[in-house]
């Protein structure tokens, strides 16, 4: 049974694409809510995969900080133990 418009038990058997065709040919106020609902989902599917994306760099961004920090640190380490070295030796 094919989507019609005011037939809810056809409403699950419609594919998204097809909804969509529907609603652009004029199903009045319910049809661009239609239209409206799928393009928020699709720009709020489209912001999680950027979010995802923002957060995969974040962490890398943290760890190459932490790591830059450990870095700083063991140089520090190692330039105090070479001047103190020098003095005592």
């Amino acid at each position: 049974m094919a989507y019609e418009y005011g037939k809810t038990e056809t409403y699950e058997q419609a594919t998204r694409q097809e909804v969509m065709e529907i609603a652009e040919r004029g199903l009045g106020g319910q049809g661009a809510v239609v239209l409206t609902t799928f393009k928020l989902m699709d720009s709020i599917a489209a912001q999680e995969q950027a979010t995802n994306r923002l957060n995969r760099m974040l962490y890398l961004t943290i760890a190459i900080a932490i790591l830059t920090g450990v870095l700083v640190v063991l140089g520090a380490l190692q330039f105090y133990y070479q001047l103190h070295s020098r003095v005592v030796g």
